[in-house]
């Protein structure tokens, strides 16, 4: 690959053949740039990988890793995203690694991530990007919101500043939304992630686009604008209303359509279904209305009803000086996350069922143990979502709670009898409770003969359970966490409680000690972040696992009973 053309050293108007491609077999994709041969003008402005020395990992996708990497010529740290070749030719990724490259290489605006060069070695490929070290936008909404309008107001002109930069530059980002949306160090924005962009040539036609009539779109579910769940052709218009989206979620601390699993999601943005908070301010109440239009051409901003001039007119930006907002003082969001930690700071790691210390859990979330030391991967499969076809839906889609197949124990076995594994634990807790009386401990033996009528065969970790507690969803998981991972099981219950155990030693491995009962809480949030992976973020902690085969199935039961638990998903 050549130097991007935003890169400082470069003129806008050099250019340099680069093509990226592989050959059928699954070889590594093959690098063919003219700045390598030593008679191009700008051989010598080319960067290596030797040119930098590489430090503290910022973030890891599931092709990719961003270091920061610190020039060896000037000392300035850059965030350099290293992308795996024979991962991106394996998973049919080549076009989406190119896209990002030519999207970002049209851009030169303060409030876009700079792609400053790229190059390669036999393993990885190589982008050096703007480091942007005060994290994602996300984690400050999530913490933070709902904002008071004026910090809404702020950030919201910076986004729709990029966002008509974009527009300008022939690019359609198609995955505007708070994780995608950096902090610098003075807190001002930085849009990234163009992995998902559509690029538009001279006659406005879109590259790539299938002239079949189906087409395939790539986004995330509750930014998706209705023209693309209907397969429209795609517009700058869509980018308008994830925008609409990003202003109601800043301003009320969750996205407007908020459901369970894709299919709900994706009927409540058909139907428009969303509430508008009373305590919007009615300029914000009017601004979304408008974004939040299923006709695109009918949606503000689009050129139909003045573009993007028009939405700088409206009574929402009164006040916002658009020439020097990005030289501006910031809202001190930074200041408000380490307010917010100081209430609520982590507590200490966690003891498993018999007092022994869990110091494997001590996996903090980003704004306790990174602060000052984040940038986005772009790559890592986060949560947006690729459909082919997604048209018609259907009810299959919709994923239901999936209780415990009882059924796949062996009831008759010794190991998995639950009435003689409780009352093994319960001689244990016996023994080693004696001094403390016995009465709670009768009253829970009594009620023993009872529980495989009411709740059916379970393994031997029901002495983890209460008496009257079933078992929503359980499974064996792997626990990630930097470079160790282990194996686990993962319980729900219809309490409902999160538990996760000790792999164990017997016959099904589920007679594990109990290693971490996981916060049910409103602020209880799960997340995928690809096929096979998903994390549980709680206030205190994080946790990831793997399932390879129903990471997805987590995610939406755990959804599923928050809605039940609390009324909205977390």
């Amino acid at each position: 690959m050549d130097e991007a053309p935003s890169s400082p050293r470069l003129s806008h108007n050099s250019k340099s053949t680069t093509s990226l491609t592989h050959t059928t077999g699954g070889s590594e994709p093959t690098l063919s740039t003219e700045v390598d041969d030593p008679s191009h003008p700008l051989y010598h402005h080319r960067r290596i990988v030797s040119d930098f020395d590489y430090g503290d990992i910022l973030g890891e996708g599931s092709y990719s890793t961003v270091l920061i990497g610190k020039d060896k010529r000037t000392g300035k740290q850059y965030a350099v995203k290293r992308l795996d070749k024979a991962h991106i030719v394996k998973n049919n990724k080549v076009k989406y690694v190119m896209i990002e490259r030519d999207a970002l290489s049209r851009m030169n605006h303060p409030g876009i991530v700079k792609l400053y060069w790229t190059y390669k070695d036999n393993r990885s490929l190589y982008f050096v990007l703007d480091l942007a070290r005060s994290g994602e936008l996300y984690t400050y909404v999530r913490r933070l919101a709902p904002f008071d309008l004026e910090t809404a107001k702020f950030y919201a002109a910076e986004i729709l500043l990029a966002i008509e930069h974009i527009h300008e530059r022939g690019v359609i980002h198609r995955d505007i939304k708070p994780e995608n949306i950096l902090l610098d160090d003075s807190m001002h924005i930085k849009v990234t992630d163009f992995g998902s962009a559509k690029i538009i040539d001279e006659n406005n036609q879109q590259e790539g686009e299938d002239t079949a009539g189906t087409r395939s779109f790539v986004g995330t579910a509750e930014y998706v604008s209705p023209e693309l769940l209907r397969s429209d052709r795609v517009s700058k218009e869509a980018d308008m209303w994830a925008f609409g989206c990003v202003i109601y979620q800043m301003l009320s601390g969750k996205s407007p359509f908020k459901a369970p699993t894709d299919y709900l999601i994706f009927q409540k943005i058909k139907n428009l279904e969303y509430v508008m908070p009373d305590e919007f301010p009615s300029a914000a109440k009017d601004i979304i209305q408008k974004l939040l239009t299923s006709d695109p051409e009918q949606r503000f901003g689009s050129q139909t009803l003045g573009g993007i001039q028009a939405m700088k007119d409206h009574p929402f930006f009164d006040g916002v000086d658009w020439e020097n907002i990005f030289n501006l003082t910031a809202p001190p969001l930074k200041e408000r996350l380490e307010e917010e930690a100081k209430k609520h700071p982590i507590v200490q790691p966690k003891f498993d069922f018999d007092g022994v210390e869990d110091d494997e859990d001590d996996e903090d979330i980003w704004f306790h143990n990174n602060r000052g030391n984040s940038q986005k991967d772009p790559f890592r499969d986060r949560t947006p979502v690729v459909h082919e076809s997604i048209s018609p839906l259907s009810s299959a889609d919709v994923s239901p709670l999936d209780p415990v197949k009882h059924e796949e124990l062996a009831a008759d076995s010794p190991e998995l009898n639950p009435t003689s594994s409780f009352l093994n634990r319960a001689s244990v807790l016996q023994r080693e409770e004696s001094t403390k009386g016995m009465s709670q401990l009768s009253s829970v033996a009594s009620s023993v003969q009872s529980i495989p009528e009411r709740i059916g065969p379970h393994p031997t970790w029901i002495p983890h359970l209460y008496p009257n507690e079933s078992v929503i969803k359980s499974g064996r998981v792997t626990r990630r966490r930097a470079f160790i991972s282990k194996k686990r099981n993962l319980v729900l219950t219809n309490r409902p409680r999160l538990l996760y155990l000790d792999e164990g030693s017997g016959k099904d491995k589920f007679d594990g000690n109990l290693r971490c009962e996981i916060p049910w809480t409103s602020k209880l949030l799960p997340e995928l972040k690809g096929k096979s992976i998903f994390c549980i973020h709680t206030p205190e902690k994080s946790y990831t696992f793997e399932d390879r085969k129903h990471a997805q199935e987590w995610v939406n039961t755990i959804n599923s009973m928050l809605v039940d638990t609390f009324g909205v998903a977390s």
